[in-house]
């Protein structure tokens, strides 16, 4: 069970490494991208809390009269102004976090086409074994025998690829007369085609390419940020729009109970026709039914 909890817990390390290396390098190149494209958020960053926080905000104290029945349901309610309404649609909009992983991943992609113009370790082993020898019962003789080699090639701009073997042979001898024999030998090999760049262009326009994407995946995310502030700002206002409807539609409909009621009371005493009576009636009913759907 140890064994298990420490392979468990190397995995675990292994795993976060590797995530903070490849954060450390997406951000370091957008970082570098960033100063070609106006208006790019300063500090980028794909985290995500998805935890929404109101603590701080001020709260409704007094009800409404013009929200009728749904006036209770707004004691207590937060307060939230734009800033604060942008702030919390960025931090926990799907869509937005989905623009950010993209613009991430672009960055990713020209990290990987930048390794390939990189020294990378192409292989690497080695062996070792130890031996006991016995002459005539006599004399006894221990070796100690190892190998080890590794290889780097190397994709060079306008060069060719370069390819570097070093081999190690470590023999020790460790009774009668000591002695250490170490052979080693190091071999290399440029590969550079007999026409110009032919074989290498398509590494190249790799690398080109990887970088006009992540310019073009940070124009992009520029551009998103302006349409998702934009309809951000709509929904916020259309929501004090809506609410300034209700407010009118009930001052409406207050004028017109009052013209109803007042010719109600003249029909009474014979000072106005039943029509005119039912014109107002007919219009205050539709007031009502605008304040309604206004709610």
């Amino acid at each position: 069970m140890a064994w298990l909890g420490c392979a468990l817990c190397l995995t675990g390390c292994t795993a976060n490494h590797y995530r903070r290396s490849a954060d450390k390098e997406a951000y370091k190149l957008i970082a570098q991208k960033s100063p070609l494209v106006t208006n790019m958020e300063p500090r980028f960053t794909i985290e995500q809390t998805n935890l929404i926080t109101l603590a701080g905000l001020p709260v409704v104290t007094q009800t409404n009269e013009f929200l009728g029945p749904a006036a209770a349901a707004e004691l207590g309610a937060s307060v939230v102004s734009l800033d604060q309404a942008l702030a919390a649609a960025v931090k926990n909009s799907r869509p937005y976090q989905d623009s950010k992983e993209q613009l991430y991943a672009k960055a990713l992609d020209l990290s990987l086409a930048r390794h390939q113009f990189a020294p990378i370790f192409s292989s690497a082993g080695g062996t070792a074994d130890y031996s006991v020898e016995t002459s005539d019962g006599l004399a006894e003789t221990r070796q100690f025998h190892a190998t080890g080699g590794a290889g780097v090639d190397w994709l060079i701009r306008d060069l060719g690829k370069i390819s570097v073997a070093f081999t190690a042979d470590f023999l020790r001898v460790l009774s009668g007369d000591p002695h250490t024999l170490v052979p080693s030998e190091v071999t290399g090999t440029c590969t550079r085609p007999l026409l110009r760049n032919a074989g290498f262009k398509n590494e190249i326009e790799s690398l080109t390419q990887a970088e006009r994407n992540l310019l073009y995946g940070l124009r992009d995310f520029v551009r998103f940020r302006k349409d998702f502030s934009v309809q951000i700002a709509s929904a916020y206002y259309g929501v004090l729009g809506n609410r300034d409807a209700v407010h009118n539609s009930f001052l409406n409909f207050q004028s017109s109970r009052r013209a109803a009621e007042r010719t109600r009371a003249l029909a009474a005493e014979g000072r106005t026709t039943q029509t005119d009576l039912g014109r107002i009636e007919q219009q205050e009913l539709s007031a009502d039914s605008a304040w309604v759907n206004a709610l």
